[in-house]
């Protein structure tokens, strides 16, 4: 939990924007309409259940916008990879043949 507390910190107000939205159809009305601007409310159906999408950050608390690589032993971890990564898993794909091949020459 300690570990969290840097995120929480630094982005406390987007974490509260995001729950009122998901609990108060205004809200998010609000926040659609930035989108598209002519949305009625009536527009908004009945609430189902919604999704939640990981998101990264780095140790001193800033969101990580991109994929990241690590390496611990023989593992290499792939974290961040939001759906704009399935545009780019090709090039994902090639970096980490390219960090794999490397490192066995070394």
């Amino acid at each position: 939990m300690a570990r969290c507390r840097p995120l929480a910190r630094k982005h406390w107000r987007m974490g509260a924007d995001e729950v009122s939205a998901s609990l108060f159809k205004s809200a998010y009305y609000r926040k659609a309409r930035r989108f598209i601007p002519e949305l009625t409310m009536a527009d908004l159906t009945a609430k189902t259940a919604s999704g939640v999408r990981a998101q990264a950050w780095g140790r001193d608390g800033s969101l990580l916008d991109d994929f990241a690589v690590d390496q611990v032993g023989p593992v290499t971890l792939l974290r961040n990879a939001p759906s704009p990564a399935a545009t780019s898993c090709l090039a994902i794909a090639d970096y980490l043949v390219d960090q794999y091949l490397q490192a066995r020459r070394s």
